[in-house]
């Protein structure tokens, strides 16, 4: 079923999940509450400890997210996102070709989406809405109109432990941020570190 991700790549379709028998499919069963968002480059004990606690916290299913392409990065090749997507064993795995939240949302109501803070702050910054607060609103809101939530894990930023009451949310959307206490997760792991960048 490589296929589909031939065609997620090409263009042709905008999700594919990993089943847990390592075949790619077009939908499964049952969908989980929550995605763990990333690039997974690599997947790390700290990405599977924070999925437990997402678990915990949400009391339902937590699988991982896997975009193809990214606002800040390029679009990876079809040999990485296989590479990548082998790494998740026996849990589910949507790989989308969503490169925002509000495209994650559209594919994938209903879910949390479980994020570090790093990228709760590119989600609340006008800077990937073309500058716009008005469109950063208008994001926000569609996200909450499909249904979808973060939840957010804090982490290391400099040589401060950073949590989501350290940024400003737009007080309209802060009901869609929910914070992980660092008393239930906390991991210094970085997929950078491990690859020695």
């Amino acid at each position: 079923m490589e296929y589909l991700l031939h065609e997620l790549l090409s263009g042709t379709r905008e999700v594919v999940w990993s089943s847990t028998d390592d075949r790619f499919v077009v939908d499964i069963d049952v969908r989980p509450a929550g995605l763990l968002c990333g690039a997974f480059n690599p997947l790390h004990n700290g990405h599977r400890e924070l999925r437990t606690v997402a678990e915990r916290l949400l009391v339902g299913a937590v699988g991982y997210e896997l975009s193809a392409h990214n606002v800040d990065k390029p679009s990876l090749p079809h040999g990485e996102m296989l590479a990548r997507s082998r790494q998740f064993e026996k849990s589910v795995l949507a790989i989308t070709a969503a490169p925002t939240f509000v495209q994650k949302a559209a594919l994938l109501p209903e879910t949390t989406f479980i994020v570090g803070i790093d990228t709760a702050v590119r989600i609340v910054n006008p800077r990937f809405y073309e500058a716009s607060t008005a469109q950063m609103h208008n994001a926000l809101s569609t996200i909450r109109d499909q249904g979808c939530r973060f939840l957010v894990a804090g982490r290391v930023v400099g040589n401060k432990f950073a949590t989501l009451s350290d940024i400003q949310l737009p007080v309209a959307f802060a009901d869609l941020f929910a914070e992980i206490a660092e008393t239930d997760f906390r991991s210094d792991l970085s997929s950078t570190g491990l690859r020695g960048n």
